[in-house]
């Protein structure tokens, strides 16, 4: 699937069980990829950490849609990639939260899309300049979507 502007977001062969997390109305970026992911028969958990906005019946029966808490340990132990998409504390939070149940954060398990202004879509503006652990990436080339590891203590330049 192909995000906004930048790369498609790999979830990874092995990935059967695939959480999405979204805040408020970000939810709506993940939407996407909620059908993609049923339809490459993966289980799909969408839900919604925030004000419920969403009208959940425009969803494919096939996803599980919930407004409960994503930080159960059961949920977070069942999933083997998640995608998220909210603000910086929540991308913080389920750091934490990831690393309660699993010990440790792997790489390429969770991704947190990047919520910055992309003018040009080609990178030449540098406004969408992100930091990250691998130096200054570009959400409109390199993401929009980042690993939650690279992710975890950036800054918006």
């Amino acid at each position: 699937m192909l995000a906004p502007l930048g790369h498609a977001i790999d979830l990874g062969a092995q990935a059967r069980h695939v959480l999405l997390i979204g805040e408020g109305t970000r939810i709506v970026q993940l939407i996407a990829l909620a059908h993609a992911s049923v339809t490459q028969d993966r289980e799909v958990v969408l839900v919604n950490r925030g004000e419920d906005v969403f009208p959940a019946h425009w969803l494919s029966p096939e996803i599980e849609y919930r407004t409960d808490d994503a930080w159960s340990t059961e949920l977070l132990a069942w999933a083997d990639v998640i995608v998220t998409s909210g603000s910086e504390e929540l991308y913080r939070a389920l750091a934490d939260a990831i690393r309660a149940p699993r010990y440790r954060l792997e790489p390429g398990f969770a991704r947190v899309f990047v919520d910055v202004p992309m003018p040009c879509g080609t990178g030449a503006c540098y406004a969408c300049a992100v930091e990250t652990t691998r130096g200054i990436q570009l959400a409109c080339a390199d993401g929009p979507a980042f690993d939650l590891i690279e992710f975890e203590n950036r800054r918006v330049r």
